[in-house]
């Protein structure tokens, strides 16, 4: 009778009693050794030792994956928040050399200077070893007093410079702002100018739109007299009055996407011209 199982049951496997555990087998023959029996595992009938195992359990279940969901802020619904850019520090001359405190990496330097309204800058460097940018086309001019005023900026900031210096034929004055959390590639949003202002003592910014939610706004004022601070209720902070002039940035780091405008007082009534430039935050 067993040669005969073993006929039947060839293309399963037939063992001896020393078979070892593990062998392929047939249940309807019975065909494992003493003490072994044919059970389903990982969806093969197989020799095992003992007891069969529970066929649900011996075989391999598929793993069911299920990405677990990313945990977001309920106040922002769920968006993924940029920091908020914070003003470092910002120094100020009245020559073509601005010494500053050492600056940080990955920062946006930016530099407005008044000249004269012939005398465009041609460079401005430091001795970091950073790339400074002119803001395009926006270099206001006041025919009145012959000044002029431009931005330049430079992304990404290396570590280090303490010295930023402007080619330029006369440069009046000068002011670096140093802030962190600017985008470090394109960190421009938009820029805007005011040439030849009538007399006022009351000398605005150029009006500005800002394209995102918590952009930096620098404003500047260039005027014939002298400024004694900003309007009542202006949303800028007046960081220098270097050379009489106002230089300024707009004081929330949280405001929202819209129109800034500073404005300024002066005694006495005079022409002006003006420049603004709006950066986005990071990363």
């Amino acid at each position: 009778m067993w040669w005969r199982l073993c006929l039947v049951g060839i293309a399963a496997g037939c063992y001896s009693g020393h078979a070892a555990p593990g062998a392929p087998c047939e249940p309807s023959l019975d065909n494992c050794p003493t003490n072994q029996t044919c059970a389903l595992v990982a969806g093969e009938y197989v020799c095992v030792e003992g007891a069969v195992p529970d066929a649900a359990a011996s075989v391999d279940a598929p793993v069911l994956m299920i990405d677990a969901p990313i945990a977001t802020d309920a106040a922002t619904d769920g968006a993924v928040q940029a920091v908020p850019w914070s003003l470092v520090q910002t120094k100020n001359t009245t020559s073509a050399t601005v010494n500053v405190t050492a600056t940080g990496t990955g920062h946006l330097l930016v530099v407005a200077i008044e000249g004269t309204q012939a005398g465009n800058v041609t460079a401005v460097t430091d001795n970091a070893g950073n790339t400074y940018t002119a803001v395009p086309n926006n270099r206001a001019i006041a025919s009145a007093f012959s000044v002029g005023l431009e931005f330049w900026y430079a992304a990404n900031s290396k570590p280090g410079a303490t010295a930023v210096s402007i080619t330029a034929p006369t440069v009046h004055a000068a002011v670096v702002w140093e802030v962190a959390n600017i985008r470090t590639t394109a960190p421009l949003d938009t820029a805007t100018k005011l040439d030849n202002q009538a007399a006022s003592t009351t000398p605005l910014g150029a009006s500005i739109v800002t394209s995102q939610a918590r952009d930096l706004v620098i404003s500047v004022v260039i005027v014939d007299n002298v400024v004694s601070g900003l309007h009542t209720g202006s949303a800028f902070t007046n960081d220098h009055t270097t050379f009489g002039n106002g230089w300024a940035h707009l004081t929330s780091n949280n405001a929202p996407a819209g129109t800034y405008q500073a404005e300024w007082d002066q005694g006495t009534a005079g022409a002006y011209c003006a420049v603004s430039a709006a950066f986005f935050i990071g990363p």
